[in-house]
């Protein structure tokens, strides 16, 4: 609860300096989304507490969705919106430390390649995907259904995939762009680590639960992938500040 309010006072203070600092309206208002999105998350998480702990709350949640005495469906829905709440609040940040750093900033001129566009496309697809498998991740970890765990296995394979296809067309396109090729290789790194991870990950489910080493490796894993849309996020912002589409005539 403590990190919670410290992340909100942190936002507002966020927004407050994007309205001091020079006036640029789109990252203002990317300021007020992120305020609004901690807001929410907040309440969510607040919800979630008391639809556990706090009987009148349950008794007005059951008269409401006329749910009888049955609740665990409803805790189970607010755990899996406010997980993947969470991780769209993250890359929001992630984005708008990119777009106030000094290097989106700067002068430098994107470079021109014939396959820009792929690489932003393909960039923005990868999230999509990546953003997916956390959902399913959370319903595998939320809910008594084993099925989730299985699809949430074989979506992987997509996932790396693409993560890996996204690494190597921005390498082969900008490999002498700084700003395209760290993420590039961090996010290459990350998905090798993750898969690491992912296989303990399944080992750890076999083993007892409450464990240290089941926690850690869990977390772990939860964690790594929340890097991982992050950084996949920041790529593809990069990928649109500094490359652009030509002709392939101009190639």
């Amino acid at each position: 609860r403590m990190v919670g309010w410290a992340v909100g006072a942190l936002t507002l203070a966020l927004v407050v300096g994007l309205y001091l600092g020079p006036p640029q309206g789109r990252l203002r208002t990317l300021g007020i989304v992120c305020l609004l999105a901690v807001l929410v998350q907040g309440g969510l998480g607040g919800l979630r507490v008391l639809v556990v702990s706090n009987e009148s709350v349950r008794t007005s949640v059951r008269e409401f969705l006329d749910a009888g005495h049955d609740l665990n469906p409803v805790r189970i829905g607010i755990a899996i919106v406010h997980a993947g709440l969470a991780q769209t609040v993250f890359c929001l940040f992630v984005a708008v430390a990119i777009l106030t750093s000094p290097s989106w900033r700067g002068e430098g001129r994107p470079t021109p390649h014939p396959r820009a566009g792929k690489v932003r496309r393909l960039g923005a697809m990868t999230a999509v995907f990546v953003f997916v498998q956390l959902v399913l991740g959370s319903l595998a970890r939320h809910t008594a259904y084993t099925g989730w765990i299985h699809i949430h296995l074989l979506w992987a394979f997509v996932v790396v995939g693409h993560v890996f296809a996204l690494v190597g067309r921005a390498l082969s396109v900008a490999p002498e762009t700084p700003a395209i090729r760290r993420p590039a290789l961090f996010l290459g790194g990350l998905a090798g680590v993750q898969l690491c991870f992912g296989v303990g990950a399944w080992v750890a489910r076999l083993q007892s639960e409450g464990s240290i080493w089941t926690t850690l490796v869990r977390t772990s894993h939860v964690a790594i992938g929340a890097m991982i849309l992050a950084t996949t996020v920041a790529l593809t912002l990069a990928a649109h500040r500094w490359l652009e589409p030509a002709a392939e005539a101009a190639a």
